[in-house]
């Protein structure tokens, strides 16, 4: 597999190896969007720069806000898991391999979520090269 920038290369969905770290480019939040299924989202600088409370306290709540749990990665053995419930679980092991889901086709609707089970989800998303029309993605 040629190296992907998971942050910055136009992608819609592909498997990660597994095992492997989603990006050496600490920090960053992956967020689970179905069973072995993650989208990740980068840190802006500014927010790095004002330290890891300050990132613990500005994503903390991501799962009640977009309904996805999610895990703030500071390092290859240093993480944080954040909960529906609102706990935060720090962590030495961060979510490794799995299929990826490109986070802004995500957002806005590229890529829908349009159901399944909560260890089998079904995702549609445009085919490349066949004129826009949709593929189903089963994870």
């Amino acid at each position: 597999m040629a190296e992907i920038n998971l942050f910055k290369d136009d992608y819609t969905t592909l498997a990660w190896p597994e095992g492997k770290l989603h990006s050496e480019d600490f920090p960053y939040l992956v967020v689970r969007v179905g069973f072995g299924v993650y989208s990740l989202i980068p840190i802006p600088d500014e927010f790095i720069a004002e330290g890891e409370q300050y990132l613990i306290d500005t994503y903390g709540d991501f799962p009640q806000r977009f309904g996805y749990q999610a895990c703030l990665v500071m390092g290859e053995n240093r993480c944080f898991y954040f909960k529906p419930d609102g706990s935060i679980t720090p962590h030495h092991k961060p979510p490794l391999g799995g299929s990826i889901i490109n986070w802004i086709k995500f957002r806005k609707g590229i890529i829908r979520d349009i159901g399944g089970t909560s260890d089998r989800r079904i995702f549609v998303a445009p085919d490349p090269g066949k004129n826009e029309k949709l593929q189903k993605l089963i994870f």
